[in-house]
This record gives C-alpha cells, sequence and structure tokens, in this order.
C-alpha cells in the first residue's frame, strides 16, 4: 500500500521527482542538503603526574612476569607525552637466609625492574636505585612477606614548561 501525500501523488512519484530535479540539469528542485559539520572533540590537557606503581615477584625470583613486563610498557605509555625526570627504583624483599641474601635479592629485582624500564624507553633517563631487606627496622611481621616481595617504581614526570601536573 501507498501512502499518498497532499494532492493525491503518491510518494513514490515524488521521490523520483525529487532525485530527477536534484541531478538533471535545468531541473528545479528541493535544496541540497547542507553538508556536515565536524565536531571536534574537547580532549581534557593530560596532565603529567607522578607514575607510581608495584611490581610483584615470585618467592625467591628476580624474574619479571609478564603482567610485570605489561606494567612496566603501560608505564611508558603514560608518559609518552610527557617530560621524564627521573625514575626512582626501590627493591624489596623478604624471606630467610640472613640479611645479606635477602638484600642481594632485593637489589636483583631492583636491576631486574630498571633494565626493563630501559629497554621500554626510559634508557636516557637518570635511575635511582635503590634495594632493602625485612631486615631493617619496621620492616614488618612475616604475614606481610608477600607484599615486600616486589619493587616499588616512582616516574617523575613533567609537562613541557617543567611545571608538575600542570
Amino acid at each position: 500500500m501507498m501512502r499518498q501525500l497532499g494532492g493525491g501523488r503518491p510518494a513514490l512519484a515524488c521521490l523520483v521527482a525529487c532525485f530527477a530535479s536534484a541531478f538533471l540539469p535545468g531541473c528545479q528542485g528541493a535544496p541540497k542538503p547542507e553538508p556536515q559539520t565536524r565536531v571536534a572533540l574537547i580532549q581534557p590537557p593530560k596532565t603529567c603526574a607522578d607514575v607510581v606503581f608495584p611490581v610483584y615477584f615470585e618467592v625467591g625470583s628476580a624474574r619479571l612476569t609478564r603482567e610485570a613486563a605489561r606494567l612496566v610498557a603501560a608505564a611508558h605509555d603514560s608518559a609518552r607525552d610527557c617530560d621524564v625526570h627521573g625514575i626512582v627504583v626501590k627493591g624489596l624483599a623478604s624471606g630467610s637466609g640472613g640479611a645479606n641474601a635477602i638484600l642481594a635479592l632485593s637489589k636483583r629485582r631492583a636491576d631486574a625492574v630498571t633494565e626493563a624500564l630501559s629497554k621500554a624507553g626510559f634508557s636516557a633517563i637518570q635511575f635511582e636505585v635503590t634495594a632493602s631487606s625485612d631486615a631493617e627496622p619496621g620492616a614488618g611481621p612475616a604475614s606481610g612477606r608477600a607484599l615486600r616481595r616486589r619493587v616499588e617504581v616512582r616516574i617523575h614526570l613533567v609537562d613541557h614548561s617543567g611545571l608538575p601536573g600542570a
């Protein structure tokens, strides 16, 4: 069933007439539609705040897991439009084997994360690398040892004007 427009003309005939008038020379027709204007999406300015994250390790290991490698890559992506003014890497460990062995593991963990950060694109950045063990005062009870199998990373970011978070 065809819908009738005012005056009894079928809708199809009206469409054909409009189409023909728009494309045949010398025909008067309906005005051509205005070109669509593009609206630019307004993006909030990127803030260059410090990026802080932990990198966790398996018991007795200084080898980065896949998740840790992805985390390091994501950190580099988050710093893409900022100036990096240094990276602090602090290795932590706990367990048995004496304070020297625990400290050595903390250092190997910190070195592994520093190397991964360098390979991810932070190669020309100054690193401050430290390590500590649970033999230090205030290191916490044995129940917190799993949380100490990590490296803490702080990437100091500033915008290109030199102002942090501006």
